[in-house]
């Protein structure tokens, strides 16, 4: 029975039998059975949880069966067959949630092979067909910020799953190019850029989505160079979410920003002669990694910035419907609803209203699952992204998205440095708990 109705059903009881003078009677017994039976009948109306573990499962197995090859290489199908960095980290990542060892082993051997062509421990962002040379290989050299936190993060968390230390050691050589390629210093504050094609820019350009504030907590627990300032990047990682999103009338992320060297300004970017400071695919995963940062670290500035973000739980409650881009002054770019930017917000909503969220996973998520044929693919089969967010959402709303800090390896959360940097609030509950319907 939950404590609230223990509560009141003792405080009942206490003053029903003072004023019968303690006395039993029939129809105290009549009555004490009535709330009784009422109070159970509350609890049986509680939703069970949905059986996520053979939806992840299932999703697991079909995806890779269509996007990762027998050597490693996770094949982006709706991008001419190629492959990116971000790919190989999303399938490790997910190899390790779902305790696939021999996955994770192929596909790391697989992106070391192939990625790993430059004068650091980094991975080239692309590889696939060149037209010219009528050959497979890399495409561009330039390296993606992302993608190389998240095969590091990937690492750590498989060093510590499978109690397996040698996952550390090239998990070390990632984060300390991490620090030399792809973070810039201004006003003595460490910055992320978004690779390191921008860190010589006078305005280095940077992705909110790729600021990972779990990642530099980890990269300081194992990073043996004390040099690397990791948590004053969580601190700057913070500040550029809530700094650039007052660019946008409606305090939405933008997809890319830049920051000025000289007065530490953020301000918008332009790339490729354009200016991008819509919300749209890149700038979801913002949510993400900050619920993440919120779940495994009660990060009250994740929790606070989440549930301060109004317009877009606004926008869902008037249409029931999220949309694919956003200007930043909200005005609507496209309305399509891509099912990779609902599995994103799916955990992020849950923090502010799980009535939403579990309205999201049953009539949005779930019923695009389901129209498949429960075949583990959600909206088009062929899209590797919108495949890997619609996972990595509901593990992370199902609990299944795990940093392992119990498994007794490095020093993890305990550490001095990661336990005085928690500001400290309640831990939250996405979807470890059924909702009550009202």
């Amino acid at each position: 029975m939950p404590k609230i109705y223990r509560l009141c059903f003792k405080n009942f009881c206490e003053s029903f039998w003072k004023k019968m003078d303690g006395k039993a009677s029939l129809l105290a017994a009549i009555v004490l059975a009535l709330l009784l039976s009422q109070v159970t009948m509350a609890q049986s109306k509680q939703p069970v949880a949905p059986q996520f573990d053979s939806i992840l499962s299932t999703s697991w197995a079909a995806y890779k069966q269509q996007f990762i090859q027998p050597d490693g290489r996770v094949v982006d199908w709706m991008n001419d067959g190629g492959t990116t960095s971000e790919g190989q980290s999303y399938a490790m990542l997910r190899a390790v949630w779902m305790n696939d060892p021999q996955t994770f082993h192929i596909c790391f051997g697989w992106t070391l092979a192939n990625l790993r062509v430059r004068n650091d421990k980094l991975f080239a962002w692309r590889w696939g067909h060149d037209a010219k040379q009528n050959s497979y290989g890399v495409l561009d050299r330039s390296s993606a910020a992302d993608a190389d936190e998240d095969i590091a993060v990937a690492l750590i968390l498989a060093s510590r799953r499978w109690q397996n230390p040698s996952y550390l050691n090239p998990a070390r050589e990632i984060i300390n190019d991490i620090w030399d390629q792809e973070v810039v210093i201004v006003q003595g504050q460490p910055y992320l850029v978004a690779g390191d094609w921008s860190k010589a820019w006078g305005h280095p350009a940077i992705n909110p989505s790729y600021l990972a504030p779990y990642a530099y907590r980890m990269f300081d627990e194992v990073d043996p160079d004390r040099n690397h300032k990791w948590l004053g990047l969580v601190d700057s990682s913070y500040r550029v979410i809530e700094e650039s999103s007052k660019l946008s009338l409606v305090g939405l992320p933008p997809d890319w920003c830049a920051i000025n060297r000289e007065t530490g300004t953020l301000e918008p970017s332009e790339l490729n002669g354009e200016t991008s400071g819509d919300y749209s695919y890149d700038a979801w995963r913002v949510m993400w990694r900050l619920t993440v940062d919120a779940e495994w670290n009660d990060e009250p500035r994740a929790i606070n910035y989440i549930k301060s973000g109004k317009f877009l739980i606004d926008f869902w409650r008037k249409n029931e419907h999220l949309c694919e881009s956003y200007m930043s002054t909200g005005q609507v770019r496209s309305d399509q609803e891509p099912i990779s930017q609902l599995g994103i917000h799916l955990p992020a909503f849950a923090i502010i209203d799980k009535r939403i969220a579990k309205k999201i996973f049953d009539d949005k998520l779930m019923a695009s699952y389901d129209r498949l044929g429960k075949r583990g693919f959600w909206g088009n089969p062929k899209d590797y992204y919108s495949q890997n967010w619609a996972w990595l959402g509901i593990a992370l709303y199902a609990g299944t998205v795990e940093s392992y800090c119990g498994n007794g390896s490095d020093l993890c959360r305990n550490s001095a440095s990661a336990r005085d940097h928690r500001k400290g609030s309640a831990k939250i509950s996405l979807a470890a708990q059924p909702v009550p319907e009202q």
